[in-house]
């Protein structure tokens, strides 16, 4: 498959949020809308200079447990996409020290 035969659209009425901190276990909220014609993907971008950790089968991370995400640095934020209803609902996210911020934003992915 190649590009041309993919397209995305945003999701109505979920737009991108506001920095949220992640200094305890944070999970994403997801859009009310209906989402029909296309797999759910939502893209996460983490703000800071600490690293964080995350999960993606609904498990709490704590500054020792879950995946181990490099520390951004103060122009490049670390971004993760991530796709599918159900990995979405299950994700969670921590920073490993206090002071990273997380932002996110949802669209549908029509493939053909």
């Amino acid at each position: 498959m190649n590009v041309s035969e993919v397209g995305r659209r945003p999701v109505t009425g979920a737009g991108v949020t506001t920095p949220a901190s992640i200094t305890v276990a944070y999970a994403l909220v997801l859009p009310t809308t209906n989402v029909r014609g296309g797999v759910l993907e939502c893209t996460v971008v983490i703000e800071g200079t600490l690293t964080s950790r995350y999960t993606v089968n609904g498990t709490t991370p704590t500054a020792a447990v879950g995946h181990l995400l490099p520390a951004p640095s103060a122009t490049v934020p670390i971004t993760l996409l991530l796709r599918g209803q159900a990995v979405i609902e299950a994700f969670r996210i921590i920073g490993t020290a206090g002071g990273n911020t997380v932002t996110y934003f949802f669209s549908v992915c029509d493939t053909r």
